[in-house]
């Protein structure tokens, strides 16, 4: 078997392994869901206090849309990790405390090229993180349109920010692959990611102590995504161009792929 045709022959297998899980199902529906309700929570009055003259709501303008795909990381990451510890998954017909028993064996026995099976696992989420990113920025941007009206702040489309997004995406998916292989669990991935997602970015609150923290994939993605009113929004342009951000982050993403690759290749089920 050629090594295209098992690269294509563990595609087609993986697309519809991933589209029997649940947990695969509960990250997409986040990465969608998450996005509209921080919208709309932090927008739903936008339009009201802008007429009336309030003089903090047009600061509140260069951070619509970013905010609600910031945190669709979590939808993101849960589908990445979903992916991975599905192989560990003990099969309920067998005995749960036997490792013969975990799903892991099957896709072995079935797809004995291991680099053609982890590449595949990598482009199905990849894929899957494009998609629901077209998907959550034209709900977003739906959403955005109905609450601001005329005051949408998305002419043009603002490419950059949507390639800050993606970039951040396929690092959390590939850096939540890695740890769960590494691991063979979900809770360590998902505990230091999904926290990334959700709270202040480390490596924003550490670049204003030293120039190092410009390499943090956190402090590369929020510079893509920054406005003048994001944190240390001066020293993170100061010391990232956008073409370096992008550079960065898609080092970290490449890295943690490699790990994945590494990882798979070399454990025993």
């Amino acid at each position: 078997m050629s090594t295209v045709t098992a690269l294509v022959r563990s595609l087609k297998a993986e697309a519809r392994k991933t589209a029997g899980l649940p947990g695969a199902w509960l990250g997409a529906v986040l990465a969608i869901v998450l996005p509209l309700l921080i919208e709309y929570y932090t927008n739903h009055d936008l339009a009201a206090r802008l007429t009336a003259g309030d003089p903090n709501a047009p600061t509140q303008l260069d951070s619509v849309g970013i905010i609600g795909l910031y945190v669709g990381t979590t939808g993101i990451v849960v589908l990445a990790v979903s992916v991975v510890v599905s192989e560990y998954a003990s099969d309920p017909r067998t005995n749960g405390a036997s490792s013969s028993s975990q799903q892991v064996v099957t896709t072995m026995l079935v797809q004995p090229r291991r680099g053609a099976s982890v590449a595949a696992k990598l482009l199905v989420v990849l894929g899957a993180a494009t998609v629901l990113l077209a998907v959550a920025w034209t709900a977003t941007y739906s959403l955005c349109r109905h609450l601001l009206g005329s005051n949408v702040p998305f002419e043009p489309v603002p490419c950059w920010m949507l390639t800050g997004i993606l970039t951040w995406w396929v690092f959390s998916a590939m850096a939540a692959m890695a740890l769960a292989m590494a691991t063979r669990s979900a809770l360590v991935s998902m505990t230091v990611l999904v926290a990334m997602s959700t709270m202040i970015s480390p490596g924003v609150l550490l670049i204003k102590s030293t120039d190092a923290a410009r390499f943090l994939p956190d402090a590369a993605a929020v510079r893509l995504i920054a406005s003048p009113t994001t944190l240390n929004y001066d020293r993170l342009v100061e010391l990232l161009s956008i073409p370096m951000a992008a550079a960065v982050c898609a080092a970290w993403a490449g890295g943690c792929a490699a790990v994945c690759c590494w990882v798979w290749m070399r454990r025993d089920a």
